[in-house]
């Protein structure tokens, strides 16, 4: 059971991602960003006829038909964001669909850009849009779960960095192709890599210690398995380092953000139900 005090937060959070979605408007940040929490708070239940909402829309929409779109995670971001409307940019989602095909490297992963090289991040954020767009599963994506698998199955070995293993957890969720050993691998390598504190950094031990979109992002992956004693310890301790660590109703972390749409995503995930057709 989510704790209370995770729970009440959430509403608060979402009036400060509006603020700073308006801020980000204001000087002009990058739409990259700008859709990114755009699509969070849709997702986190904003109505979608927001005015803050709407301007990223329209800029979104303009830079897709301008072929203005500056790399995958701006496309990524864009397909999130266009995937709440239905059809009503039909042109733009197989726009950057085609864009980011054209991208797909040889190995079948997927880069920041053509000819990067392939990067778990992207490719899981990628097959969760194809997910909110109700994508089902075809030769790319199977192509890219393939290569995510492979890499992954590599990086456990050399150590491995916990953001990703996440990423995979999740987007394993969405389509599960991956095989039952992997992912089972993977949630032990997840569950191990916890810091002591109930945190996770990056890479446990790391000098940077534990942080709260990292630890958002574990919550999610985690929260979506089996509930075994093992799993249901290790989200516990991850609530509790999340509530301790809140300072002056904030988590320190730059960008903030990134901490709280990966946090209230994995609370979200929780309490949805009484969340369902609200508005902020």
């Amino acid at each position: 059971m989510i704790d209370k005090k995770l729970i009440n937060i959430l509403d608060k959070d979402l009036l400060i991602l509006i603020k700073i979605l308006k801020r980000m408007q204001e000087v002009d940040i990058e739409n990259s960003r700008q859709s990114q929490v755009a699509g969070a708070l849709l997702k986190l239940g904003l109505d979608k006829d927001d005015e803050s909402i709407q301007k990223v829309l329209q800029v979104s929409e303009q830079r897709t038909e301008k072929n203005k779109i500056f790399g995958m995670s701006e496309a990524i971001n864009c397909l999130k964001l266009f995937s709440f409307y239905k059809n009503d940019f039909k042109t733009s989602v197989t726009k950057l669909t085609n864009i980011i095909v054209d991208c797909l490297n040889d190995d079948g992963g997927l880069g920041r850009f053509k000819g990067d090289r392939s990067r778990i991040p992207i490719c899981w954020n990628l097959l969760e849009s194809f997910y909110y767009l109700n994508k089902e599963s075809n030769n790319n994506i199977i192509m890219i779960i393939n290569w995510m698998e492979n890499e992954w199955s590599n990086d456990m070995k050399f150590g491995g960095l916990s953001y990703k293993c996440a990423g995979i957890l999740i987007a394993a969720k969405y389509y599960p192709i991956f095989s039952n050993e992997f992912i089972e691998k993977s949630l032990n390598w997840l569950i191990d890599d916890q810091s002591v504190d109930g945190g996770w950094s990056a890479k446990k031990g790391f000098s940077v210690g534990s942080v709260p979109s990292y630890t958002g992002l574990a919550l999610r992956a985690l929260i979506n398995y089996e509930k075994s004693d093992k799993v249901e310890n290790s989200i516990s301790h991850g609530i509790d380092w999340l509530i301790s660590t809140r300072q002056k109703g904030l988590w320190k972390e730059h960008p903030l953000e990134k901490a709280l749409i990966e946090t209230d995503l994995f609370v979200f995930n929780q309490v949805s139900p009484q969340y369902n057709n609200r508005t902020v």
